[in-house]
């Protein structure tokens, strides 16, 4: 047996080491043989030698039973050098069995040695058995072991990449599927450093090998850091200059002041876009090299978390704006039965925005015992910054009717007011006042559509009144000052021009006919079944076409 050891391990030419940088542990190299020279020359020729930058761990086993325990043990192991006749003839061939059969073990390379080869012929052993390599003991000299080494254990190198890249493509299916899900933006960014992390240590010794930011599009001086893991765990909320090094910040503003990715050796800033504009940016640092797999998982990853961004910004401005609606309408008083019961007034009023928030407005509210304030307006836009100037001007309306009880008056504070704010928007607004006493109504108009007397024994009448000038364009606007008599049972109806300028399908308009037509035929009906009959009426010509502008209507009928 000496002889046939002396002439395994004869020398042949040097060893040649590979490097790849970036890898770290050791190779587990599995040496089973029955007879223990052959693992003693065998870690005296391998256990210097190291193979991409990484050394070898040997593990020994003496029978095809302890091969098997050992496997159980080390599932990670890369090479398994398999004596063919051990406690029976046929024991490494049974290992090799557990291992494909049982253990499912696909990855782990076997090469078969063995000193009597006339036992199992080779080509039988190649086809009916999942080995990597077979070989006759005394056929391997030092330079052919070492060989032998090395490509196998780059092969086990290459099944363990391609496998590992194949789970981390499954896993961005799975980050980008829970990244779909989120709605809140902080969970948002919190879930691409979680599913990020995933992803990229998948190849990794410890999860702690990625250290990951999520970065605020804030100044470029003043970068503050939304959610962070590993060294940066703790440094939410604060600013990215005391956290990271100066190279690495100089690297995230460079990112940030190209709009572009930075990729270094151990270092990652990209960013997160809506559309071409940096929505936030991401800064990975790595303890080893960043591999171009993990650039290309990075960029895909990336790609899909700026579109899911896209989706959570816009669920968030839906809620903001769903909340803004509410508290836009919320505003709008609905105690009509108060004021029925109160003042004799048949009041009902309703508007509906255009968007989720609009620019139309109405109130109602008593200024003393004997007189009742209401109007109606219509900022000339649409949406939210319409809401704010109609939310503005309600609030502003009422605070000058304490303190004013002319119409005419309470109309030029509001407008000074509202050209104070330089908003770059006008207001359309109706202001009446009621003395429920006699039923005389003061009234001024600031480029209001004329409203509607409502008679109860005759046709309603478009009034006739001065057009006024609208709130907001001109600050030194002297308003008139009109009177009408409304007698018991008559009233009057304001209303916005959504109302007239509604659209079909066709984009054919409502107009001011059908609206006086509908006046007229439910002239005697109180003012709630008269605005509610003028809704039903509006959605069944809009139908399925969209809204076209904000709609709003107040019905009053002088009960005496």
């Amino acid at each position: 047996m000496s002889d046939e050891l002396d002439d395994l391990f004869q020398d042949g030419s040097n060893r040649q080491d590979t490097q790849l940088i970036g890898t770290t542990g050791k190779w587990k190299v599995m040496i089973v043989d029955d007879e223990a020279g052959v693992h003693e020359v065998t870690l005296m020729i391998l256990k210097s030698f190291t193979i991409e930058n990484r050394a070898l761990e040997f593990i020994s086993a003496y029978t095809g039973r302890e091969a098997m325990q050992e496997l159980a043990k080390n599932p990670d192991t890369a090479l398994i050098f398999l004596d063919v006749v051990m406690e029976n003839d046929h024991a490494g061939l049974d290992v090799v069995k557990h291992i494909r059969e049982t253990l499912k073990n696909k990855f782990v390379r076997i090469v078969l040695r063995t000193g009597q080869p006339g036992l199992a012929p080779e080509e039988s052993i190649i086809v009916d058995y999942d080995i990597n390599d077979y070989k006759e003991k005394n056929d391997l000299q030092r330079q052919k072991l070492i060989t032998c080494t090395v490509a196998a254990i780059r092969s086990y190198r290459d099944l363990m990449t391609i496998d590992g890249n194949l789970h981390a493509l499954e896993k961005l299916v799975e980050s980008s599927k829970s990244l779909f899900d989120i709605k809140l933006i902080d969970s948002f960014f919190s879930e691409v450093l979680v599913q990020l992390n995933s992803i990229l240590t998948l190849d990794t010794n410890t999860v702690g090998d990625a250290y990951s930011i999520i970065l605020t599009d804030n100044r470029i001086d003043d970068l503050m850091v939304i959610s962070g893991t590993g060294v940066y765990e703790q440094s939410r909320d604060k600013r990215v200059a005391d956290v990271v090094s100066a190279d690495a910040l100089a690297m995230i503003k460079r990112a940030f002041k190209e709009n572009t990715d930075i990729y270094a050796e151990r270092q990652v800033v990209t960013c997160l876009k809506t559309g071409d504009n940096i929505s936030n940016l991401l800064f990975i640092e790595n303890r080893n090299v960043i591999s171009q797999w993990d650039k290309k998982v990075i960029d895909i990853f990336c790609t899909h978390a700026s579109m899911y961004f896209d989706s959570v910004k816009e669920h968030k401005m839906q809620q903001s704006l769903q909340l803004s609606r509410e508290i836009q309408m919320n505003m709008l008083p609905t105690d009509f039965s108060y004021v029925r019961d109160r003042y004799g007034v048949d009041l009902f009023a309703f508007l509906q925005p255009a968007r989720e928030v609009g620019g139309d407005l109405y109130d109602f509210f008593p200024m003393d015992d004997d007189h009742l304030c209401f109007a109606i307006g219509d900022v000339s836009d649409k949406g939210m910054h319409a809401a704010l100037i109609m939310s503005a001007a309600k609030i502003t309306l009422r605070a000058f009717a304490k303190l004013y009880t002319s119409p005419e008056t309470i109309l030029e504070a509001l407008n000074k007011e509202l050209c104070a704010q330089k908003s770059g928007m006008f207001v359309t607004f109706f202001l009446g006042i009621m003395n429920i006493r006699t039923g005389e109504l003061a009234f001024s108009n600031a480029g209001h559509n004329p409203p509607y007397l409502l008679y109860g024994s005759a046709k309603p009448k478009e009034m006739v009144i001065e057009p006024g000038f609208p709130l907001g364009v001109m600050d030194d606007f002297t308003f008139a000052k009109e009177m009408v008599s409304i007698k018991k049972g008559d009233g009057i109806f304001i209303y916005t021009d959504g109302i007239t300028d509604a659209r079909d399908a066709r984009q054919q308009s409502f107009t001011a006919h059908p609206l006086e037509r509908l006046l007229s035929d439910n002239n005697n009906d109180g003012a709630n079944h008269l605005v509610e009959r003028i809704v039903d009426a509006l959605k069944t010509f809009i139908g399925d076409a969209p809204q076209f502008d904000d709609i709003s209507m107040l019905a009053l009928k002088y009960l005496a």
